[in-house]
């Protein structure tokens, strides 16, 4: 039997999109997160669910927008090589 894995993925929409959309999109993510047959197929493909509310993802996006541009070369740099 394998160890569990994590899905990790962010979706974020583009600066300017109504507030009426983001809540949508909002609302659509979350009741995913709900659903009893997503839940079942991540099971099923033995993946953790762990969603992150819109408003903690918009946070987290603001905050490493602060950054310094050498820190996120960095952080991006690593990623790059952690994807090979």
């Amino acid at each position: 039997m394998s160890p569990r894995s994590t899905a990790t993925t962010v979706r974020a929409a583009p600066p300017g999109l109504p507030p009426e959309r983001v809540k949508a999109l909002r609302d659509a993510f979350d009741a995913t997160m709900k659903d009893p047959d997503f839940l079942a197929e991540m099971k099923r493909l033995d993946l953790e669910v762990h969603p992150q509310s819109g408003a903690k993802v918009e946070q987290l996006v603001k905050e490493v927008y602060t950054y310094p541009a050498d820190v996120v070369k960095i952080a991006t740099d690593a990623i790059k090589v952690a994807v090979r």
